[in-house]
């Protein structure tokens, strides 16, 4: 047991490589957010039918910076799209 175990003490963690199955809050790899898997299976689902109506372009001149995410990419400040076209209607 490490001592103080109720102290927040980030110097422990330093150099520790915990088993897979060992509680690591947002940790990455095999200790990823559980509900990473769900939001990749339903982030098509949501977006397939929005995406079949319009038609997106990004924002000119627009300097986009990546940033690390924890386990991937992504735009520092989002990714400005403008809506050129609508095509149908809500149903």
């Amino acid at each position: 047991m490490r001592p103080h175990p109720d102290e927040f003490i980030p110097d422990r963690f330093i150099g520790l490589k915990p088993p897979p199955y060992v509680y690591f809050p947002f940790g990455g790899g095999g200790r990823k957010c559980l509900g990473a898997t769900f939001a990749e299976f339903e982030m098509p689902i949501l977006l397939a039918p929005i995406l079949r109506r319009v038609d997106l372009s990004a924002v000119p001149d627009v300097e986009i910076k990546p940033v690390y995410g924890g386990v991937t990419l992504g735009p520092s400040d989002g990714l400005p799209m403008k809506v050129d076209a609508v095509r149908g209607r809500a149903s």
